[in-house]
């Protein structure tokens, strides 16, 4: 090894229940304008929001959303939900499938999970876990998975995952960003964050490229 080199470790940061100012709304998380209450979420890799009864677990049983407050900056991942255990009984997709990866929705130990339990206890064909109530900004390398459901390879109704409700917080812009959060720009007005593409990924085939 070169040990002038320094390595990179990549984090995720898990989101296991509400993350919300004081003086929010406890029950939409709206903010306050003017509120000198700042959160930045910085993850070299993910930033998850895990799937526990407090965000929504088997299916919203508890009839719990999750809310956040925060500007979150996923700068090598995703905002993505954790939708890898799950309680659907449907059992094409509450396992994982070698043959075909993409469509492993489970890893089998959702029904046992949240709470532990060593009788498993399914939900369907559904594990919504409510509204991802979101109050902030979001910035992410790739676009991550909030729902999964049909139409698309995932051939379940409602699905897994949430709904969105995301909202800008205009203090980050009116007044000031979360401390020693990344700017959006520099001292001359040029921007750091800008986006990089947008689209379809072009497909490449033997009569050429298309989009």
């Amino acid at each position: 090894d070169d040990f002038t080199i320094w390595d990179r470790v990549w984090n995720n940061i898990w989101i296991v229940d509400d993350l919300i100012y004081e003086d929010s709304n406890p029950m939409t998380g709206e903010v306050v304008y003017g509120t000198p209450n700042r959160l930045g979420l910085f993850s070299g890799a993910n930033i998850i929001l895990a799937n526990t009864v407090a965000n929504g677990a088997r299916n919203s049983n508890n009839g719990i959303d999750i809310i956040v407050n925060a500007a979150m900056l996923a700068s090598e991942g995703s905002v993505v939900a954790q939708y890898w255990q799950n309680t659907i009984s449907n059992a094409a997709y509450n396992g994982p499938n070698p043959a075909n990866p993409a469509t492993s929705l489970g890893d089998g130990r959702g029904p046992r999970r949240n709470p532990d339990s060593f009788m498993p206890s399914y939900t369907g064909n559904s594990d919504i876990r409510g509204y991802f109530r979101f109050w902030g900004s979001m910035a992410q390398k790739k676009r991550g998975y909030m729902k999964r459901n049909a139409p698309g390879p995932y051939n379940i109704s409602p699905g897994i995952g949430y709904d969105k409700d995301y909202h800008y917080d205009y203090n980050f812009t009116d007044f000031s960003i979360p401390p020693y959060f990344p700017p959006a720009s520099r001292a001359d007005g040029s921007m750091v964050l800008v986006i990089k593409a947008y689209g379809e990924i072009p497909t490449n085939t033997k009569e050429g490229t298309t989009q």
